[in-house]
């Protein structure tokens, strides 16, 4: 360490040296001027003049030994604090006013990508080219001049490429500036993760047609995604902070507000659907921050079309089953596997059954009751039955069989035409009509 200020005992230790010296002196005149004078007074003048001088070798002595004592305890402690400041694990150094490095620690030459010895008696230029362009260096200038403490963050571009983040503490001393650096890299990474995660965040909860939304415990909105402004007209900039008593009529807020209070106090998930002009699919669920703190989230999907488009399907539908069962010609419709799922009227009637409970309870054993044949008398197969080659892809067009019931005498010739349907997106059905023909045939006969 250097341009270390006088200490107040090496001060009193100097005069106390001068003070000797002129006592000294004084004995040396004494004893001339007894020589000269008086010579029968030179044994006193003698005598006083050597205790004049044993006291002040006394006092050069003790001052001596006091003296080297301070100074050991002066190495001792600049030792103590050297150590200190070398083993910090922030950064620290010295700068003097010529901007040369007169104590660097080795974790602040480690920060800046050299070792001690590589800075230590060398200026700043010197060591980094270039530096003295940076918005640091302005700093530093500006604390030397003006005398003034400083801090700031500064990115410090390495010699290797790399780029590095450091707080520091700026401090002018009589001798230049002391700087206390804190390498605060990682800090700033997670920041900027941190801000890049939000940014990826908010932009995917802006893309969503969903509306999103999060409340504190007190019902004020703290988040509010793009949708929920397109849909209701606001800016969710500047309705954050604000409560639904603020945006919606009192009765929707008092609903809100009990339906939100009663789930953070249970902690329960709340799924209702709310039915207005438009019509939403809304979720409100309760979570908890690291730190306990209660919060409200809630998504809210308008299905105000998806209802709509069902409505019409079931009018469709309705309206299709009306056809369909006041067709003259019978209907049957079943899955693949053989499950039936409509017959028209006029197929049970054709069929012989009084209603759908009839066929429903023959349909286990409908090969027992029944006898397909064809015109001419041959037995077909219940597996080459009209229906079963439908499903099995066979298109059937107008194919005329005789069909008789085993339980009654009853024997009527039916044409049959169908095939299998495809619909929303692989889905298939199995379809066949029934027309009687057998007035036709007795005519024809």
């Amino acid at each position: 360490m250097t341009f270390r200020p006088e200490s107040n005992q090496e001060a009193r230790s100097r005069h106390l040296i001068w003070s000797a010296g002129l006592l000294v002196l004084l004995a040396a005149a004494m004893i001339v001027a007894g020589w000269v004078f008086e010579i029968s007074l030179l044994t006193e003048v003698t005598v006083l003049s050597l205790v004049v001088l044993s006291f002040v070798l006394v006092l050069l002595m003790r001052e001596s030994a006091t003296r080297r004592k301070v100074q050991e305890d002066l190495s001792e402690s600049e030792l103590r604090f050297r150590s200190t400041l070398d083993n910090l694990l922030e950064g620290c150094q010295i700068i003097d006013r010529d901007w040369r490095y007169v104590y660097v620690n080795p974790t602040a030459a480690r920060q800046g990508g050299r070792t001690v010895d590589e800075l230590v008696g060398r200026t700043m230029e010197e060591s980094y080219p270039g530096i003295e362009q940076t918005p640091m260096f302005v700093v530093l200038r500006r604390c030397m001049k003006t005398w003034t403490a400083e801090t700031f963050d500064n990115e410090f571009a390495l010699l290797d490429g790399t780029v590095g983040w450091f707080r520091l503490m700026i401090q002018p001393i009589p001798e230049g500036v002391f700087i206390l650096s804190l390498d605060i890299t990682e800090k700033v990474r997670a920041e900027a993760a941190l801000r890049e995660n939000e940014a990826r965040f908010n932009a995917f909860m802006d893309a969503t047609p969903t509306i999103a939304w999060m409340k504190d415990a007190s019902g004020r909105y703290l988040y509010l995604n793009r949708a929920w402004g397109d849909t209701f007209g606001l800016d969710p900039r500047t309705s954050i902070g604000t409560t639904d008593a603020d945006l919606a009529p009192p009765a929707a807020a008092s609903m809100i507000a009990r339906t939100e209070g009663g789930m953070l106090r249970s902690e329960d998930v709340v799924e209702p659907t709310e039915k207005n002009p438009r019509s939403w699919n809304s979720i409100r669920f309760p979570f908890k921050s690291l730190s306990g703190e209660k919060f409200v989230g809630g998504i809210a999907i308008d299905i105000t079309r998806r209802l709509q488009a069902e409505a019409a399907l079931r009018d469709a539908e309705a309206e299709l089953h009306v056809v369909i069962d006041n067709l003259s010609q019978g209907v049957v419709i079943t899955d693949l596997a053989g499950n039936y799922r409509h017959w028209n009227p006029a197929a049970l009637a054709i069929l012989g059954f009084s209603g759908s409970d009839d066929w429903r309870e023959a349909m286990s054993q409908f090969s027992e009751i029944f006898e397909v044949s064809t015109l001419e008398g041959t037995s077909i197969p219940s597996d080459d039955w009209p229906m079963r080659r439908i499903r099995r892809g066979e298109p059937v067009k107008n194919l005329e069989v005789r069909v008789s019931r085993r339980d009654i005498d009853w024997e009527r010739v039916f044409s049959y035409t169908g095939q299998i349907v495809h619909y929303s997106g692989g889905k298939t059905l199995a379809f066949i009509t029934i027309t009687d023909v057998t007035e036709r045939h007795l005519v024809e006969a």
